[in-house]
């Protein structure tokens, strides 16, 4: 976050690019409260990138499913290299058009600064679709959600004693890429009504979540009885 509030004084230098915001006519937010809201409500998604590194570090130097683990960091580099890939595709396409705003706000999203690319779609008036981060959550975070979800299912399955700790690192690595997908929903719901393959796409990620969602309580249940079990041996 720091780099990227950085990234947003560099190009924007002190200027507030962000509307009030209204609701039904009213004005429910200030533009400073707005900046604010919007800087800070992405604050989950790069956590995320730090509790998949986190998560599979941990489970590796417990010795616990090694072969798993070593899939996820091989996912986390799948994941680098396609935002690396993107971010030039997306430079190269800004150098040849004469409005490159798009083109940069989609380069900012592929190098997860999506905040200033936010903003600069808020200032120029871009395209508001997030190709990039549509295809990054189709093709790179859903892999990564079932991976995690299979390391979480084989803790939950043992059910051995102090692994609790275990299950909550985890489990935290999941939400956070839920909400790294979720957040983007209804910029995928607007890009669905406008093309064939992003409404197949968002179709897919609505299923994936809703199932997600409805599977996440049992999973906290399970995890609340865990916990108040080992804590029931002190």
């Amino acid at each position: 976050m720091f780099v990227e509030n950085l990234v947003y004084k560099v190009c924007f230098a002190a200027e507030n690019v962000f509307s009030a915001t209204s609701f039904c006519g009213k004005e429910i937010c200030t533009r400073t409260g707005t900046w604010w809201w919007k800087f800070v409500s992405l604050a989950p998604n790069y956590s995320q990138i730090l509790s998949t590194t986190l998560m599979a570090s941990t489970l590796i130097l417990d010795g616990v499913y090694e072969k798993f683990s070593w899939r996820l960091l091989i996912l986390s580099g799948w994941s680098a290299i396609f935002h690396l890939v993107s971010v030039s595709r997306w430079a190269f396409e800004a150098l040849r058009v004469e409005d490159p705003s798009a083109a940069v706000a989609e380069m900012f999203d592929a190098a997860n600064l999506q905040f200033v690319a936010m903003a600069i779609r808020e200032k120029y008036g871009a395209n508001r679709d997030q190709r990039t981060r549509l295809m990054g959550a189709f093709f790179v975070k859903l892999p990564t959600l079932l991976m995690k979800t299979v390391i979480l299912a084989h803790l939950l399955d043992e059910q051995k004693q102090n692994r609790w700790q275990q299950n909550l690192v985890v489990m935290q690595a999941v939400f956070l890429t839920m909400f790294s997908i979720s957040q983007l929903m209804p910029t995928f719901y607007v890009m669905a009504k406008k093309d064939c393959l992003y409404f197949l796409l968002f179709t897919v990620l609505l299923v994936v979540l809703c199932c997600y969602f409805s599977f996440t309580l049992w999973i906290i249940i399970l995890l609340i009885k865990d916990a108040i079990a080992c804590m029931s041996r002190f």
